[in-house]
Formats: C-alpha cells, structure tokens, sequence
C-alpha cells in the first residue's frame, strides 16, 4: 500500500520534500531543503524542521493549524502549507490513502466561509476507524472539504462542525497503552500545553491529575524527559515546578513552553515523569519571596573559563535573575536515583560578545557534533539562553558527557543578603556615631541601636524580595 508523499506546498505553488520522523509529530519532520536556504554557518544544514522553516517563512506553526482532507480543487489563493500521506482503515470510501493538508486560520476560515456544501466538517476517528500517518501518528480527527456527490461527501455530511475549529495540538487524545508505575521508571504522559491563567511562581511548570501526583511521590519538583530519547541524547530532561489539578485530564499532562523546548517535544508526545525535590532552608521563601528561576541550555566552557568554578550567561538571564556580573548563582542540575536534585553556587560573569560570536560559528549539527545546535538536535527554535560551564561543574550537577544539557539558575539569596548589608553597614555605623554623641542614656543608646538593626533588616528585605522575586501584580483602576 503506498501514501501520497509529503510535502511543503510554498505560495508559488512548489512542492518541497518533507521528510517523517518515526514517533513524531508534524511538527518535528524535516524539509529537504537545498543547502544553504537557511545557513547557520558556511555550509548550512540540508535538513531542517517542519516548524523552524515556517518560522523563517513567517507562517503559523503546525500545531496552530488545521488538518483537513481537501477532496476539491485545491484553490489558489491558500498556502504555504504542509501536506502528508496517511493511511485509511474503517472508512466507507475506496481509497486506501488519503492527503492531509494543513491550513492556518485564515485558509481554514477562507474554505469554511466561501465552499458553501464544501464547508470543512470534523471526522472523528476510534479504534474502527484509523488515519495513520508515515510516522505512525494515527490522528484522533481531521477535517474533511468534500464536493457534492463525492464519497467524501457521505462521510461529511455525518460530521458535526463545531463553532470554534479545532488546531492540530488540539486534536490530542491521552496514549491507550501509557506506563503506570510500577512498570518502568517512571510515569509516561502525553503532553499538553499549560493555560495561561496560573501563578507560575517564578519557575517552568508542570501540571498533572491529582491522581498522578502520589504516584510521583508527592514531591514539590519533576523530571521531564522524552519517551523517545534522541540519539546521543541519553541523559536530556529538565526540572519543573509540579503542580497538581483537576484542570489536568487523564492520561495528559501541561508542560510549559520552556520544557517543551529544553528537551525537544512537541504537544501530543509522550514525556516520562519522574518526582524530584531540592533541599532548600525552610521559611526562607517566606521572608524573602519566592526565587525566581531562568532554565539555561548549556554549554561546553570557552577557554577563559576553563577549570573555573565560574559560569558565563547573558546580559539578560542576568537581569531576570536581578544580579550583576560577578555575583553568585545557585545551579541546579538533574535528580539521581533518589530524586535529589544536586546543586553548585559559583560566580556568574557576563559573557562577551566575542564569547558569544566564537560558539555561534562553531555551532551545528546533531548530538553526534562537539558543538550541536537545538535545531538540529531537538528541532526546537529559538533555543533557551545559554550557560557556559566547565566539565567539572557539569559533572557535579549530575550532567557529565551531556551535550545540550538544561539546568536552572537562581541568585544566591545569602549573597545577596550579605552583599546588602556590607552596602548598609556604613550608614548603619555613621547613624550608630550620631545618637552616641547626642544620647546619654545607656538603655536608651541600645533601644535605638536595636531599632536602627531593625530598620536594615526591614530594607535589606524589602530590596532583595522587590529584586529576586518576579510575580504578577493584578492592579486596579
């Protein structure tokens, strides 16, 4: 049985290769381009995802789109857009294989308002009725745009068509055959995207069913990595802040952006959950306000760096972190066996912009390369904000050999503080001088000393919580 390739349709009416990925969604397939379309250095990479090149093409990205099986002239006036082969079981038609395209709002919008009859309908699919495509995807539903009399027609006209269309990442259902404890070592999901209505406190987040949540040991933390593990890619996962809901359906789990993009998954894959925690000091976040956290793809150490206990970051990670270069950072890496998260505080610098310029240009390829890039590796773009550290350093953090690693920074808090108060302490000292001289009373001198330590102590914390901490602030008229 053979399926209509899989192509990019651009707006010139061209067909550009599109290339499966066993497991994966759309999004993850790759274009075969010519070389050097989109290069990231002098020869430029002949393969590049799905999404990336719409991106560069100023398109929406596929899981924003429309499945639709197009079963009329295809007009003119719609593109670009991708289309794939799929698989047909169950279906009252004659073919065997059938075309899926991919229409963004404005196509999908364009053919339900002017295509009367033809007006896309939504097919759902079960286990009698399968769509399957080259990756072996099978798709909970699809749109069908049929011409009167066609045998498309018949099986549109007993579709619904809902109010509000349905795009590709929401056209997910939970994995039948998904791990329970027990089974392996840990809890596999099929990843959702998190809403936006939430506090997120400062850190990623990852939400999962109130029934889920014991089974990952009731922990404050998660690991996340992929079910289907890269090659060379053996160790990648990040660490979230876990949360658990009702909101959260069975069988699925949210994961923020930023995870979804630091191990390279796309909505409607599977991820494998594991609790984790870190050993912090209880009731500091309570004086001092929730950290705030910056997730950082590393990166091997440029040589100034070397055998340091330093790391380099960007002039913006260091703002949102609300520390200056040079100041101390708490790095945290990925859990052991036991679920604890290990961590290092070393100094954070600024990297220069010839640091940045040198990696940049030594930057591509798969994991298999000494400097690989997200894109190639992970089909994810644009990539987290880097953190270069030196070998030793990785391996404290549990991440020794990892290429494209991802840890999390926050400001060292007891730094900060002592660095507040080493600014605080003159005035301190001059206002302590001052009721000294004009002050005769002994008991009366320790009252206001107290009272002055008091006042510090208010500031230094007032300054650190306003700096170190990033939440939303609903404000009224």
């Amino acid at each position: 049985m053979s399926t209509p390739r899989a192509v990019l349709r651009d707006n010139h009416g061209r067909e550009i290769p599109l290339l499966s990925r066993p497991g994966r969604r759309l999004g993850q397939w790759r274009v075969q381009l010519p070389q050097g379309t989109f290069a990231w250095n002098s020869g430029g990479p002949e393969l590049l995802p799905l999404n990336y090149v719409l991106l560069r093409m100023n398109q929406a990205p596929v899981g924003l789109r429309h499945p639709v099986l197009l079963d009329i002239d295809i007009p003119a006036d719609i593109g670009p857009f991708p289309m794939a082969g799929a698989r047909l079981a169950g279906f009252d038609v004659s073919a065997d294989s059938v075309c899926i395209s991919w229409l963004d709002r404005e196509d999908f919008d364009r053919l339900r308002t002017g295509h009367g009859p033809a007006a896309p309908a939504l097919v759902s699919c079960d286990e009698r009725r399968r769509v399957t495509l080259d990756s072996g995807e099978c798709l909970p539903g699809f749109y069908v745009c049929a011409a009167p009399g066609s045998e498309w027609a018949g099986v549109a006209a007993e579709a619904p068509q809902p109010n509000v269309p349905l795009t590709y990442d929401q056209l997910t259902a939970p994995d039948p055959e998904c791990d329970l404890p027990g089974g392996g070592p840990g809890l596999t999901r099929r990843v959702r995207p998190t809403p936006d209505y939430f506090d997120r406190r400062g850190q990623a987040n990852v939400r999962v069913n109130p029934v889920d949540h014991p089974r990952l040991g009731t922990r404050p933390l998660v690991r996340v990595g992929p079910k289907l593990i890269p090659p060379g890619g053996d160790n990648i996962a990040a660490v979230a802040r876990l949360v658990a809901t009702d909101e959260v359906e069975a069988g699925h789990v949210e994961v923020d952006q930023v995870v979804r993009n630091a191990i390279g998954v796309e909505i409607g894959e599977d991820v494998v959950l594991t609790g984790a925690q870190v050993r912090r000091l209880p009731g500091v976040d309570l004086l001092l306000g929730r950290p705030s956290y910056v997730s950082c793809r590393i990166q091997a150490a440029d040589l100034t760096i070397v055998e340091r206990e330093v790391c380099l970051v960007d002039e913006l990670t260091l703002a949102l972190l609300g520390i200056q270069s040079g100041d101390d950072v708490v790095v945290e890496g990925l859990p052991g066996d036991f679920g604890d998260i290990p961590c290092v505080q070393v100094k954070a610098f600024q990297a220069s912009e010839a640091v940045q310029a040198r990696r940049e240009m030594l930057n591509g390829g798969d994991l298999s390369c000494r400097f690989p890039t997200s894109v190639d590796s992970l089909g994810v773009y644009p990539d987290l904000p880097w953190v270069y550290l030196d070998s030793s350093t990785r391996t404290r953090l549990g991440l020794a050999g990892q290429k494209l690693g991802v840890v999390r920074l926050r400001a060292s808090r007891g730094y900060q503080i002592g660095k507040e108060l080493r600014e605080l302490v003159l005035v301190l000292a001059i206002a302590f001088l001052g009721v000294v001289s004009i002050i005769d009373d002994q008991v009366l001198r320790l009252l206001v000393l107290g009272l002055l330590v008091l006042f510090v102590i208010v500031v230094v914390t007032v300054r650190l919580r306003s700096r170190l901490s990033r939440h939303l602030r609903r404000r009224s008229r």
